[in-house]
């Protein structure tokens, strides 16, 4: 019993930890958010969350500039390589209609979630 209690603190410790960043993203003008592009955010490994926080803007070329809140799971120490293929894999995604996510700025650093 002894070595199963071991065993399972040493889990607990090394799980996944939960953390929440803060991304924004510009994409053409009629870009839709929701749908296909949602899903496909959802759909990179360790993402279990997307929401907008603010309403989308426009810049000065007419494209929209939106706020997300990502919260995802992490493995321990790969910090930087996830953060960097998040965008990466973010950057380019498309809407029913073809609009496309133009680029992928990270505004706030990943914090844990406690």
């Amino acid at each position: 019993m002894k070595l199963l209690l071991e065993k399972w603190r040493k889990l607990l410790y090394e799980a996944p930890q939960h953390y929440e960043m803060i991304v924004s993203i510009k994409s053409q003008p009629e870009t839709s958010l929701y749908g296909s592009i949602y899903n496909s955010i959802r759909a990179i490994p360790g993402i279990t969350i997307v929401k907008t926080t603010t309403a989308s803007e426009k810049d000065h070329a007419g494209n929209k500039i939106s706020i997300l809140s990502l919260k995802f799971m992490m493995e321990p120490g790969i910090g930087h390589e996830y953060m960097a293929s998040i965008k990466d894999r973010m950057q380019g995604l498309q809407d029913e209609q073809g609009d496309k996510i133009l680029a992928v700025r990270i505004l706030r650093l990943p914090q844990k979630i406690k």
